[in-house]
């Protein structure tokens, strides 16, 4: 589990830093945990320069709209931890108001959501509004993580949604998945220490 965890927090590491390149993802994934360990600590290291690491964030698809230079821009500040912006355009191409929502899960090292990030933006019709949003409800620390995948934008038109990056869950199928991740904790869990009473009988 610990070295899932740390490809994930090595896979996250790349994008803030801007790899995109698969193959080097790949290469630096299979190399081994522990250079997962260095480039994700290294990462902080390269936040703390005057130039904002950024991520290209998935747009939703609609023609009433239009996003560019749709991106969260993460900085690293001594004292105080990471700090998100978001920044980029969009076009409304109709008469009436948009409502543009950006919304992002915080997870600790174990996967666990922590916070959420929320971002609101009003965009008048017939216009191009440029985005904004500063994540300061609370100060992010460096053992924290944002998956950009988990990044949700939706798209609002006289309060229905028209249009979102992901696929918006019913309560019931969200109630389900919760109580399977629970499930899954407890068997990996009962998993774990089975192998610690049989690695204690092994030494005796």
């Amino acid at each position: 589990m610990k070295k899932i965890l740390l490809i994930v927090n090595l896979i996250v590491g790349l994008f803030f830093v801007g790899c995109t390149n698969v193959d080097t993802v790949m290469n630096k994934i299979s190399s081994g945990v522990e250079a997962g360990i260095d480039n994700v600590i290294g990462m902080v290291e390269k936040l703390k320069g005057d130039t904002p690491a950024s991520i290209k964030l998935p747009v939703p698809s609609g023609k009433n709209f239009a996003f560019e230079g749709y991106k969260l821009e993460i900085k690293y500040i001594e004292k105080t931890g990471l700090e998100t912006s978001l920044v980029g355009k969009v076009q409304n191409k109709t008469n009436s108001s948009l409502v543009v929502v950006t919304t992002f899960p915080i997870y600790d090292l174990n996967g666990k959501i922590v916070s959420y990030g929320y971002f609101r933006n009003d965009v008048n019709g017939n216009t191009i509004k440029q985005l904004h949003g500063n994540y300061s409800q609370y100060s992010l620390k460096k053992d924290l993580r944002i998956i950009p995948e988990k990044v949700m934008t939706r798209v609002y038109s006289n309060d229905k949604l028209i249009a979102t990056t992901h696929k918006i869950q019913s309560p019931k199928t969200a109630k389900q998945n919760r109580v399977n991740q629970v499930k899954q904790e407890k068997v990996e869990n009962n998993n774990s220490q089975i192998q610690q009473r049989q690695t204690r009988q092994s030494v005796k």
